[in-house]
């Protein structure tokens, strides 16, 4: 018999789309190393989260304002819901941007509230533990240094305290490998020297199941005609 916890939850607080993104990329990963996962917003996981359940708490949340917690975040924070949720084992990963009052205060305000009730409750063997020290992301510098970082400590650490199951990571890469072919499979063209792609070929790719979105801003589309002649068009996907 195992001691170990059986599944990931991974939460997030997001106001712009960043710790969303983050949060499903971590989920998507979880899933193909063979981990039970799933994710949600921390206050949908209120709601659809046994907190009793064996679990480790994934959570990436940013600050806005003046530290406070994003939007889909708020009625976690409230007091009374986080004194009856102490997570066994816990992760957490901020968001911030050091231009502003009170960087990551999100972020530590969570630590900092799940290791005192973890220290209260400590004796009824339900103390919550941190598995990895907190990640603080800073946008004014670049988040990707931090954030990267962060999540190759955790999946160096999550093997310690999560149960893997090798079949989940076969049935993963089974159910998706026809999407991944398909992206692979879509190859660039080149018209008057401007590489892009025949929009066309998306069409193979039926469905994105488990692929965490793409930020606003990531990719953006010129439409040609197809001698190669810009249509005055740019499109934004949001």
């Amino acid at each position: 018999m195992t001691d170990k916890l059986q599944e990931i939850v991974v939460a997030y607080g997001s106001q712009t789309g960043n710790s969303e993104y983050i949060a499903k990329h971590i989920h998507t990963e979880a899933l193909q190393r063979g981990y039970k996962s799933r994710v949600t917003t921390l206050d949908d996981s209120l709601k659809n989260v046994n907190w009793n359940d064996s679990f480790a708490l994934v959570v990436v949340v940013s600050s806005t304002g003046d530290g406070d917690p994003p939007d889909n975040a708020l009625t976690f924070f409230k007091k009374r819901n986080i004194t009856k949720l102490p997570p066994k084992k816990y992760g957490i990963l901020g968001l911030g941007d050091t231009n502003y009052d009170n960087f990551n205060n999100t972020a530590k305000r969570l630590d900092k509230m799940f290791k005192e009730l973890g220290n209260y409750i400590e004796h009824y063997n339900l103390g919550s533990e941190p598995i990895i020290e907190k990640g603080l992301a800073d946008d004014a510098t670049g988040l990707e240094a931090v954030v990267e970082d962060w999540q190759a400590k955790l999946w160096e650490i999550m093997p310690h305290h999560v149960e893997r199951d090798l079949k989940l990571e076969e049935d993963y890469l089974t159910k998706n490998s026809s999407i991944l072919e398909g992206i692979n499979g879509i190859k660039l063209q080149q018209v008057n020297g401007i590489q892009g792609i025949d929009l066309k070929e998306i069409e193979n790719v039926t469905e994105l199941t488990n692929l965490a979105k793409l930020l606003n801003t990531t990719l953006e589309m010129e439409i040609l005609d197809g001698e190669g002649r810009e249509n005055n068009s740019i499109f934004e996907i949001l």
